[in-house]
């Protein structure tokens, strides 16, 4: 993972395809990959997308590994001082 620290993050727009080379992964290694997902200017809650993460052979191409995500835009969360608010009030 040296190869890739300090390095700029790749950034992919929507609809488009990325490929990371040349990231050697030993045979059996696990390591961590970090995604950040921001929904287009527009989204809406109840809007949601699809995408897939491959892991290929860099020699053969042949598919090592992956996994698919789906992502969905919620609803803003109330901020912390409304729930307070909400949570001090007396009962009825």
């Amino acid at each position: 993972m040296q190869l890739v620290e300090g390095r700029r993050p790749v950034e992919v727009q929507a609809g488009a395809t990325a490929t990371l080379r040349n990231l050697g992964i030993a045979p059996g290694a696990i390591h961590t990959i970090f995604l950040r997902i921001d929904p287009p200017p527009k989204a809406k809650a109840g809007d949601a997308w699809e995408f897939s993460v491959v892991q290929r052979d860099a020699a053969t191409g042949a598919v090592q590994g992956g996994a698919d995500y789906a992502v969905r835009v919620n609803r803003a969360e109330r901020s912390s001082s409304s729930r307070n608010r909400l949570r001090a009030s007396p009962p009825p």
